[in-house]
């Protein structure tokens, strides 16, 4: 427990608020499709937060609308392909059941993250 704890303190800072809040959340939940659906929930929120970003990075950045669409895709395309596998490692186990969302959530945090610092919005 003691080696538990002092991971999540090397890894917290590292942890965008908003996500970690998010696991804090649904953990509390009772069952797996508990956890699961608050999961999904979440991410829902967090999906809506990213296409707002993206279109305004686009009109912010016009010009090079195609390069900055062109990426998202290819993350989008990676994102699906990577929690899918993260899924599949789970075999038929109920945990990929919050596996998956989970992934897509933290994924969807980071690359809101990953926008916002590489691009100044106004």
């Amino acid at each position: 427990m003691k080696n538990f704890k002092n991971l999540l303190l090397l890894i917290l800072p590292i942890w965008s608020f908003n996500l970690f809040a998010n696991v804090v959340e649904c953990s509390k939940k009772d069952s797996t499709l508990e956890i699961e659906k608050c999961f999904v929930n979440q991410l829902s929120l967090e999906e809506k937060r990213l296409d707002k970003i993206i279109n305004q990075v686009l009109r912010q950045f016009s010009w090079i609308s195609k390069e900055i669409q062109d990426s998202h895709n290819s993350w989008v395309r990676y994102k699906d392909a990577h929690c899918a596998a993260v899924y599949s490692s789970y075999g038929r186990g109920s945990m990929r059941l919050i596996a998956y969302p989970s992934c897509v959530l933290d994924m969807t945090t980071q690359r809101i993250n990953s926008i916002q610092s590489d691009f100044i919005l106004y």
